[in-house]
């Protein structure tokens, strides 16, 4: 078998540079981003030039920004819009509006034409999502009053997107250099648009039950990779965009039901996707212009920050806060540009909107203050007294049963549980056992989270507003997206055996400091997870089986005392009985062997024989008693 050693070589030359750059940049307190953007400078043309082939650039650059688009689209998660709504229009909105009418009209003055001036406007209206969410991420700021705030701003930048990338190519129109682009392909892009988000889910959440069924996980993103394809070709069919079938793809995932389960699939290699796409930005940087332009590049940069700014606080006086001090953390993420930028400003190149001088100069702009964020985390940390101080008020303030402005999830939970907040308890498998578990935790106030992989189960109460997680439980990062490694304890109420073993000993190797409480299929299995060291274990139907025999010797004609003694010396027989095979069970673990063998039959019929013993009836007194019993009922 021949590989493309040119294509080795290139991966090879990009990883050792991120693998050297990244950590020397984190070590420095400016994060990944920008390690990942020297990386790529490093290695491309205008540092080692190890990577310098005009194809190789290419395919690399359309790669990583389709799946930058993906990933954005994959964060408009319905519920995240529903609860940032209300900034995001009064803000986020009129944010962009009124920068890019200020933007414009900036270019119009420096002489650029109508069209190139508004295609640059947009551009540099945008600011960046990924790394204002890595930044809130980073800092403990999610839920936060000023965390929400610039989180929701972004978001709506995120979402204006989707016009944008339908809109843009029109501003080419005229020129004739540019592809041909009219308003039939704008009907083409919108239809396209609206049968994929329509049908999508319908697509999505059928296919994606069937594959979820058979319980495999492989098979699972393998079916999320048949959907994605098939939206990129469906685009790439009819002309249009794959950019906005990349885009519109993330959104469809992101309204899923099965979510979670991809967002935990995706987890560990989300960081490493961004990363390629600010790796191939920085190959792409043409800093020879700042080299040679540097007070026009300077000039630009403080003019797109400083307008940017003034916007960010005129909004903040209008929304009724007397003073900027209270913004300073805002203003800092929202004014740099980022990837929204670039990926606008290479359409808009693409179509001859922007010619190529001027959108590479605008490029060196845009990453110069992607730079400036990690300065802005540097000067949080140093200031972190003066600039958080409101932040720590509203955390502080901010309790489990009390709710800064409106949430209609915990509105619709608090209609039917008006008591019901959240605890730190994670249940999973909602199944009989675990419905009856949470019933009895919401009838005491508590809401427990909920993770199972079969979505008719979680639908009804998700509608209720409790927190549910529909995926595989096995999946150490579905658990720590739903919280786990900060709760207390976890219910495994699952019904498979094998499962239930595998579950607790991946919970023990990833939180070992949640307790478990987890249901035994039958003894064996409450054995088996004894001897792993879950001591709160309970099996499902002895206790009711007990008292299922409690109620059969009443109704042969036992007096109810002597059924209750009976019953209670039969759990103290179990229970040793349980104790014993629990103590073989370790020793069997220790050793190595299987917890259950045939030499276990010959111990268990013996210890099993004294029940007999243990639980006689005095015959003749039965006797009697039955007759006594006959005769008063005559």
């Amino acid at each position: 078998m021949n590989f493309d050693q040119s294509l080795l070589l290139t991966l090879f030359v990009c990883l050792l540079a991120a693998a050297l750059a990244v950590p020397g940049a984190q070590r420095l307190g400016l994060g990944r981003a920008v390690g990942f953007l020297a990386g790529g400078f490093l290695v491309g043309p205008w540092g080692l030039a190890l990577v310098r082939e005009p194809d190789e650039l290419r395919v690399l650059a359309e790669f990583a920004t389709g799946v930058l688009l993906f990933l954005i689209g994959f964060e408009l998660q319905p519920a995240l819009l529903q609860r940032l709504k209300h900034t995001m229009l009064t803000r986020g909105l009129p944010f962009w509006v009124i920068s890019t009418l200020v933007f414009t009209m900036v270019g119009l003055t420096s002489g650029l034409g109508w069209a190139k001036a508004v295609a640059v406007a947009m551009a540099l209206a945008l600011s960046s999502h990924a790394l204002v969410a890595e930044f809130i991420e980073s800092k403990n700021l999610t839920g936060s009053s000023r965390g929400e705030y610039v989180l929701a701003m972004t978001t709506a930048h995120a979402l204006l997107f989707l016009p944008l990338l339908i809109l843009l190519p029109l501003l080419g129109f005229g020129n004739p250099l540019a592809e041909p682009v009219g308003l039939h392909n704008v009907l083409i892009d919108i239809v396209l648009t609206v049968l994929v988000v329509a049908g999508g889910h319908w697509v999505s959440k059928h296919v994606l039950r069937y594959i979820t069924a058979t319980q495999a996980p492989e098979m699972f993103l393998a079916a999320v990779l048949l959907l994605v394809f098939g939206v990129l070709l469906l685009f790439i069919q009819f002309g249009s965009s794959a950019l906005l079938g990349a885009y519109l793809a993330g959104c469809v995932m992101a309204a899923s039901e099965f979510r979670q389960e991809l967002a935990s699939t995706l987890r560990p290699w989300r960081g490493l996707l961004l990363g390629f796409f600010f790796f191939s930005l920085g190959l792409s940087v043409d800093f020879g212009l700042l080299l040679r332009y540097p007070m026009i590049v300077l000039a630009v940069l403080i003019v797109m920050l400083s307008v940017k700014v003034l916007v960010a606080l005129a909004l903040g006086y209008l929304q009724g806060h007397g003073s900027s001090r209270p913004h300073w953390l805002s203003v800092s993420l929202l004014a740099p540009a980022g990837e929204l930028s670039f990926v606008a400003l290479s359409i808009a190149i693409a179509f001859q909107a922007v010619d190529r001088e001027l959108g590479s100069g605008l490029v060196v702009v845009i990453v110069l203050s992607m730079i400036l964020m990690p300065i802005v985390q540097i000067l949080y940390n140093r200031r972190r007294a003066s600039a958080v101080s409101l932040l720590q008020d509203i955390e502080e303030n901010t309790e489990p049963n009390k709710v800064d402005g409106p949430n209609t999830d915990l509105q619709a939970s608090a209609a039917v549980y008006p008591n019901a907040r959240e605890v730190p308890l994670l249940i999973a498998g909602f199944g009989r056992i675990g419905q009856t578990v949470c019933r009895l935790m919401v009838s005491a106030g508590m809401e427990p989270v909920l993770v199972d992989h079969d979505p008719e189960r979680l639908a009804d109460v998700s509608q209720m507003g409790f927190r549910t997680y529909c995926g595989d439980a096995l999946r150490p990062e579905l658990l720590e997206l739903a919280g786990l490694g900060g709760m207390t304890a976890m219910v495994i109420a699952i019904e498979n055996h094998r499962r239930s073993m595998q579950l607790v000993s991946m919970v023990r190797e990833h939180f070992p400091h949640v307790r478990l409480v987890v249901r035994s299929s039958d003894r064996y299995h409450q054995v088996e997870l004894a001897s792993a060291g879950v001591i709160a274990c309970h099996r499902e139907n002895y206790e009711s089986a007990v008292l299922m025999g409690e109620d059969a010797l009443s109704a042969i004609g036992i007096d109810w005392e002597e059924s209750e003694r009976i019953s209670e010396a039969f759990r103290d027989h179990e229970a040793r009985l349980i104790e014993t095979e629990i103590e073989i069970g370790r020793l069997k673990l220790e050793s190595g062997e299987p917890v259950y063998n045939p030499s276990l039959a010959l111990g268990y019929t013996q210890v099993e024989a004294q029940l007999s013993t243990l639980l006689s009836l005095d015959n003749d007194a039965f006797e009697r008693e039955l007759k006594l019993k006959t005769d008063q009922d005559d």
